[in-house]
């Protein structure tokens, strides 16, 4: 989950010139923070990974997830693609960039339907896209990629791929030699700025999120011993929603160990709250070549199910991600508070829900460096409520504001 200002995607049809549509799709020249893909060529294929509303020549179009489309050029985190209109003509359309995935087979190009498709179902449903991630310094060696927005952003365009087999069965148990080195009780009147700092931004975090964040205390503050991130309905720098993104960047970082919260999840179509980690240097490179640890998302109109992944790999659309999904047996994770982990050592990462293992991940790579990168540098903690954004939509008519992420201790431990 990324937020920042906004910046150009890294593409190999980079240009730094002005741009403009001469006739039908054919492009001539490009504007600072606008990519050429394959101009001269058959542009590559991609396919809608949520389904999504375009307007083209006029019309108003519904296209399902898992359509194919053709892409034309990315600018500022929307694509421009080319859609075939009722009776076959072509047209060109603007949607978020999160919501393609490329493929590797070439389909035929994309055909504008008249209905939305249905949501996928829960055993097709895609790994969710990356969170945010700053842009760090480039090695000597390579210049980084970067991903559209402020520093750290939700947005991703992966391909879909998820390499390892989790383990389910809880049969390697918590490490007991876990010695407590930082933690929040959130036991006084105020958030500890020792600890923590806010992302102030309404970028959208690269992915079409809906909400402006803020250091306000309606947003974020502590109250009976519990931190409570508010996301609020309200108008707000030209923004329909407010709400709260908290990290420990430049104030504690760790390198390997346990990272574990007590949180209550909100729940409602549109929200998307998270508890992750991302590198404090970025001396792979930029995402996601410095790696991404997704300790626990939720979203909210599925609010019983808990995501981890880890996101790694090469400058997009070479990106990869794995993870895996675990559901409560009863209720969801807005009813009450569940202990959500993980254990990182070197070339192994482990994801607890209330003390059972539910996954481990032992194979990722990085084009920035050899294994265990890029998972052997300081990671920092993020804590965050989104509203919007390409995976959980917006919110719609039954989604009830105020909605408050509970927590109750974040720690972090390390072999003692």
């Amino acid at each position: 989950m990324l937020k920042r200002t906004p910046e150009a995607y890294s593409f190999p049809y980079y240009c730094k010139n002005q741009a403009r549509w001469i006739t039908g799709l054919v492009l001539s020249t490009v504007t600072a923070g606008f990519i050429l893909l394959d101009a001269l060529g058959a542009p590559p294929e991609y396919v809608l990974i949520a389904p999504t509303t375009v307007n083209a020549a006029g019309q108003t179009l519904q296209l399902p997830s898992g359509q194919p489309v053709t892409l034309i050029a990315v600018s500022n985190g929307n694509a421009t693609i080319r859609v075939t209109l009722p009776g076959g003509a072509l047209s060109i359309a603007q949607i978020p960039a999160v919501l393609l995935r490329q493929q590797t087979a070439r389909p035929t190009p994309a055909t504008a339907v008249t209905k939305t498709a249905a949501t996928p179902s829960a055993t097709s449903e895609p790994i969710p896209p990356a969170s945010t991630q700053p842009t760090p310094a480039p090695t000597p060696a390579q210049t980084p990629s970067s991903r559209p927005g402020a520093v750290n952003s939700q947005f991703s365009l992966n391909p879909g791929t998820s390499s390892n087999k989790p383990a389910r069965d809880g049969s390697k148990e918590i490490h007991k030699n876990w010695k407590l080195v930082w933690s929040d009780d959130f036991k006084e009147t105020s958030i500890d700025p020792q600890k923590w700092g806010f992302e102030v931004n309404g970028n959208g975090g690269g992915n079409g999120e809906k909400q402006f964040y803020t250091a306000n205390p309606k947003n974020a503050h502590i109250t009976n011993g519990h931190l409570v991130i508010t996301a609020v309905k309200e108008q707000y720098q030209k923004h329909e929603f407010t709400s709260a993104r908290m990290t420990t960047k430049g104030k504690g970082a760790w390198k390997y160990g346990r990272f574990e919260a007590k949180i209550k999840f909100p729940k409602g179509k549109g929200l998307w709250p998270a508890f992750w980690l991302m590198p404090e240097a970025g001396v792979y490179g930029g995402w996601p070549l410095s790696g991404e640890i997704d300790i626990a998302e939720v979203i909210g109109d599925k609010p019983n199910i808990l995501y981890g992944t880890i996101h790694y790999g090469n400058k997009w659309p070479h990106n990869e991600h794995t993870g895996d999904k675990i559901p409560l047996p009863s209720g969801d994770f807005s009813s009450d508070f569940h202990v959500v982990a993980v254990e990182w050592e070197e070339g192994e990462i482990r994801w607890y829900l209330d003390g059972k293992l539910y996954q481990t991940q032992t194979s990722w790579h990085t084009a920035g460096g050899s294994f265990p990168a890029p998972f052997d540098q300081k990671f920092f903690i993020i804590l965050n409520v989104a509203v919007g954004g390409a995976w959980p939509g917006p919110p719609d008519k039954t989604t009830v504001f105020p909605q408050t992420m509970e927590v109750e201790y974040v720690r972090v431990y390390q072999p003692g």
